[in-house]
């Protein structure tokens, strides 16, 4: 398949799930200024994922390309539906908006520039990707594997390809979703994980520029000159700052260090930890859940800010329909996030708490003039977000509870941050110097404009109240805005990990994956405010004296273009520097790198149905080892070692959960035992022993090629003709079928 003809077919299928659930997603998303245009198409692919996902989990339709389209075009005709019982001709008259939109003052200018951001982002970035589509390095080996195990299965979970006889012990839904696109669209599964990387980043984008440009047009306050223009710019660079950006660590190191410069350096200088952000996370290409989930989360901050104005609103007032559904969809895509990252899942519950908190605490002010501060803490506001929180809390599980049955977390608990282990601040700085700046800059201009409207409102010099200034949508005079709850909620996500970390299996590093993960949340929930900030001051402080108004203008641009210094320097080492494009399929690596393994590896998916058990040789973890189970997503004794021990919580003691082996035989089941026992198996000349060792795990095929003689120095190969058929002998690699 070409390129360009997969690439089509992919956007192409992302826009028909957008176009699914457009009908409710624009009636939830009346208030924004694309009516939600932007986030129909990661929940059209979230909704049709859940219904495959679901079904298939309770072994009631098995997930195969036929039924999903069945399953969409029910789901399709559901929403359609249900919005043409709301208004006739609900079709008719969306065409008939965006096409006026052309030519009019029409708020669909925000479907159109979404659609633009969108489409560009994601051509660009699949033609920048086929100079380096590799996946071969880093944990592509684990991700590729995830995604094609989940295309290949029928009822989920998926198998682990890197523990024959298990299924998936970790958090797949965003491979799961990578999966569907490839079989919605048709492309090889080579392509579709390029083209999915290619399809989170515009994602990201039009989510963000929709997210950034309905906060700004929602804002309590805010003057309707230009206000169209200004939600625009507001978009277009929350988006920039989310999702194009770096930090300020190549920026400020630059005149030190030159072209000696390597752009991971910028997400590992906080000594012992991690601290990435997305933009970093697409120049690397692995599909990891916190990049799967970069969508999902915009749409819930979405959501939430969606339930925060509707319990907040006074003109016009939310029904009750309408609030009971967005805390429906709420609990929906929040309870999504734990089955991509379950960081996620914990972090935008708080912010909805958060939300839920303030707008309860902000109804009780205006409803009895109490001051705000004590609303926050009387019974009736406590009680209500309490209610509120467990309704979310429990919708949100029961959505997703066949994950909740079969995944069992690797907690290890928590520990305290001792002297010694803090940000140094000056590195602090140089991590949140750029959102910071402008952070800061809102919350003072916010302040200070409030206390001038609360002069105007109550001096006796101004009886007069003040111009109305909001539009008409946010008659809210409430001292608090969402904007207000992102940054509160950033702060914490930094503040914490200086305190406490979560424990996992690296202990040389234990603050790592802590920082990382609240890090990550912090950037996209900045960058959004980061937008509206620009957006406020970059033309209300004229009002002001022009040096205040031309030091801010300049010191952004100086801000924005050294963050982007370090985008321009990361494509230009990774892909810049590749001078022949080499086309959007990943596997082709395989055809150069191990070629003979290469030609086996197409022949066993061209010729072995299904996903029979293997054997092949077990290596470290990041290595070209797990070669054949992750490009076939047929199980292997035991893959990567690392990440088992990670996922199944040690490499010596049992595997967590019980493996079905350990229930069976009654037997220890560690990595450890599974690492000696294929060795036994390659290196052994007993044949009852090799068989004993074929049966205990239920291989099906055993794999001999170039990895399993270097690693297995004293392979003794004559013992498989006892055992197996030799079904492929080629370039020195040979697959044995073993006899049943």
């Amino acid at each position: 398949m070409e390129d360009i003809t997969a690439a089509v077919r992919f956007f192409v299928a992302v826009e028909l799930l957008g176009l699914v659930t457009w009908p409710l997603i624009s009636r939830i998303f009346r208030r924004f200024p694309d009516e939600g245009w932007a986030f129909s198409k990661i929940f059209g692919i979230l909704s049709v994922t859940w219904c495959a996902w679901m079904l298939s989990s309770l072994h009631i339709l098995a997930f195969r390309r036929g039924n999903t389209l069945l399953l969409t075009l029910a789901l399709a005709a559901a929403c359609w539906g249900w919005r043409a019982l709301h208004g006739k001709n609900e079709l008719r008259n969306f065409s008939a908006r965006l096409w006026t939109s052309f030519f009019g003052p029409d708020r669909n200018w925000f479907i159109i520039t979404g659609e633009i951001v969108f489409a560009a982002s994601f051509f660009f970035w699949t033609d920048a990707r086929s100079f380096k589509p590799d996946l071969q390095d880093l944990e592509k080996f684990m991700d590729y594997g995830f995604m094609l195990s989940s295309l290949k299965t029928e009822y989920f979970p998926p198998l682990d390809h890197f523990l024959a006889g298990e299924t998936i012990n970790y958090y797949y839904l965003g491979h799961t979703i990578a999966a569907l696109l490839v079989q919605l669209s048709g492309v090889v599964p080579g392509m579709g994980y390029n083209l999915q990387m290619s399809n989170l980043l515009a994602l990201g984008l039009i989510e963000s520029f929709s997210l950034g440009a309905g906060l700004f047009w929602l804002l309590p306050g805010i003057a309707r000159m230009s206000l169209r223009a200004r939600s625009m710019a507001s978009g277009l660079v929350s988006a920039t700052f989310v999702m194009l950006l770096g930090n300020l660590h190549y920026a400020v190191h630059l005149p030190f260090v030159g072209g000696s410069y390597w752009y991971p350096d910028a997400t590992r200088y906080i000594p012992a930890t991690i601290h990435e952000f997305p933009f970093y996370s697409f120049i690397v290409n692995d599909l990891h859940g916190h990049v799967s989930d970069i969508p999902l989360v915009l749409l819930s901050i979405a959501l939430t800010f969606s339930l925060f104005f509707a319990i907040t609103a006074k003109k016009p007032p939310a029904e009750r329909t309408e609030k009971l559904t967005l805390y429906v969809l709420t609990a929906f895509s929040i309870g999504a996030c734990y089955v991509v990252s379950s960081w996620e899942f914990a972090i935008y519950l708080v912010l909805y708490g958060l939300s839920l908190w303030t707008a309860h605490a902000i109804n009780l002010k205006e409803g009895t003039g109490a001051s705000l501060r004590r609303s926050f803490f009387t019974l009736a506001t406590l009680v209500r977000t309490a209610l509120g929180s467990v309704l979310v809390v429990g919708v949100a599980i029961l959505f997703w509870l066949p994950h909740w049955f079969t995944m069992k977390p690797p907690a290890q608990g928590i520990g305290l941050v001792t002297w010694g282990m803090h940000s140094p601040p000056a590195k602090l700085a140089l991590v949140w110097g750029l959102q910071g700046f402008f952070v800061i800059g809102y919350l003072l201009y916010r302040h200070l404009d409030r206390k001038r409207q609360a002069l105007l409102l109550h001096s006796s010099r101004h009886p007069e109240k003040p111009k109305k200034r909001s539009v008409a949508e946010n008659d809210n005079s409430s001292p608090f805005s969402f904007p207000e709850i992102l940054i509160t909620l950033s702060a914490l996500l930094i503040l914490i990990p200086e305190l406490i970390y979560f424990k996992d299996i690296y202990p040389g590093h234990p603050r790592a994956n802590t920082v990382f993960k609240f890090y990550y949340q912090a950037w996209i929930m900045l960058g959004i405010v980061a937008g509206c900030s620009i957006a406020l001051l970059w033309t209300d402080l004229r009002k002001l004296k022009s040096t205040w108004s031309f030091g801010f203008r300049a010191l952004t641009v100086v801000l924005i273009a050294a963050g982007g210094l370090y985008s321009c320097r990361a494509v230009n080492q990774t892909i810049g520097g590749v001078k022949t494009r080499i086309g959007i399929d990943g596997t082709r690596f395989l055809d150069s790198a191990v070629p003979a393994d290469s030609k086996a590896i197409q022949w066993m998916n061209a010729n072995i149905p299904g996903q029979p058990l293997i054997v092949e040789a077990v290596g470290e973890s990041y290595t070209l080892y797990s070669r054949v189970a992750s490009f076939t997503a047929f199980p292997t004794i035991l893959g990567w070692p690392a990440h088992e021990w990670l996922w199944r919580g040690s490499s010596s003691l049992p595997l967590r959960p019980t493996s079905r082996l350990q229930k069976k035989t009654g037997q220890p089941d560690t990595v450890d035992i599974r690492r000696e026992d294929v060795r036994v198996l390659y290196e052994t000349e007993n044949v009852e022993i090799a068989r004993q060792l074929l049966q205990k795990y239920g291989v099906a095929y055993i794999y001999l090629g170039a990895l399993e003689r270097d690693k297995y120095p004293g392979l003794k190969e004559d013992k498989f003709s006892a055992l197996a058929q030799v079904i492929y002998d080629r370039d020195g690699v040979k697959i044995y079928k073993v006899q049943e």
